[in-house]
């Protein structure tokens, strides 16, 4: 029986928030980050019982996830706020993972081409399983970061601006 992801996601919503161990894990992360306000890396006591244990982590992708419950932040408590960042972090970047596109697009594409280059890169079903709400994890970011360094890169080669390469390099650094 084929069922929407949105029907899906409201319905595991009320058992959990997520859909794996490793997407809650990327949450709590992100809760210790913002309690402890240290930028280095702290101790994660939720692994490795009692003692808990260095995780080396991007501070990057923390910083993303943690613009998607900064907006809920005023209204509720830290740990609710980071949970529904949390929930929405993937259909945030899918969003601008599809403006994205149609952006890289534009310096080849016109519009039609670039309305069905965005459908049907979605349309697969493992780039689609990606953007499912309650998946917080890197692989979205990671996906954004590439299209639009293949972007900056296709609209270097259009327009000979070096510019452009420039910004590649930077958005292949923030991928690292």
């Amino acid at each position: 029986m084929l069922r929407s992801p949105l029907a899906h996601n409201h319905a595991c919503r009320f058992q959990r928030p997520f859909f794996g161990t490793d997407n809650y894990t990327h949450a709590m992360r992100l809760l210790d980050f913002i309690q402890s306000g240290s930028w280095q890396e702290i101790m994660y006591r939720h692994d490795n019982c009692p003692f808990g244990q260095m995780l080396h982590f991007t501070r990057f992708t923390d910083m993303v996830l943690y613009l998607t419950a900064l907006p809920f932040l005023p209204f509720m408590e830290v740990k609710r706020a980071v949970l529904f960042g949390g929930f929405l972090y993937n259909p945030v970047i899918a969003c601008l993972s599809a403006a994205a596109l149609i952006w890289a697009g534009k310096s080849f594409f016109g519009p039609l081409l670039r309305a069905f280059g965005v459908l049907f890169y979605f349309v697969q079903g493992a780039v689609f399983s990606l953007f499912l709400a309650g998946r917080p994890d890197h692989h979205v970011l990671l996906n954004l970061l590439l299209i639009v360094l293949v972007g900056c890169l296709l609209h270097g080669a259009k327009t000979q601006k070096t510019a452009y390469y420039k910004i590649a390099g930077i958005f292949g650094d923030l991928s690292v």
